[in-house]
């Protein structure tokens, strides 16, 4: 808004939701499409004839200028290479959809991982965060709180299936 050019297009990971516009905002203000290494090949398919020109990796850190720095996390779990990304200066993290403002993220069983996106959420509270800026709903005001509460409720559902295998569950129907 108000450049003529933009340098980059940081896109959280490979889903339709989160990469469908790219095309459209590289045409009007170009660009450099950024993702995750793990995400390029998915993202490249859905791009096409576009191509991620930069691909990046825990801990990487984009330089904007004028004392403004973006890194990157990665956060499997949603996708194999999703990422979320740290505005250091303003302690603003953008999370795409591992942590949305509000319900929780699905993780698939196709590119999914609950191991992975619990360990993610967990590296997360590392982070000096004054707001969470999501993908998807409203902003968070208490991210280690959100975190938290996250990282509780898909323990408290780890246990409540666990009980059900103990009690002779074992479908879904069931």
């Amino acid at each position: 808004i108000g450049k003529d050019k933009v340098d980059y297009i940081i896109i959280t990971h490979f889903h339709q939701d989160h990469l469908g516009g790219a095309s459209k905002i590289q045409g009007a203000k170009g660009g450099a499409i950024v993702m995750h290494s793990l995400d390029v090949a998915e993202a490249d398919k859905a791009l096409s004839p576009l191509k991620v020109e930069k691909a990046v990796q825990e801990g990487d850190v984009l330089d904007l200028g004028g004392g403004v720095h973006l890194e990157f996390i990665h956060t499997p779990g949603h996708s194999p290479g999703h990422m979320c990304i740290y505005l250091r200066e303003k302690k603003l993290l953008f999370t795409g959809d591992h942590v949305l403002g509000a319900g929780t993220t699905g993780i698939n069983t196709q590119h999914g991982d609950m191991a992975a996106y619990i360990e993610s959420l967990k590296k997360l509270l590392a982070y000096d965060m004054q707001m969470i800026l999501p993908g998807h709903g409203p902003l968070v005001k208490d991210p280690k709180k959100k975190i938290q509460e996250l990282i509780q409720h898909r323990m408290d559902r780890e246990e409540q299936v666990l009980g059900l295998l103990k009690e002779g569950k074992h479908t879904v129907e069931e």
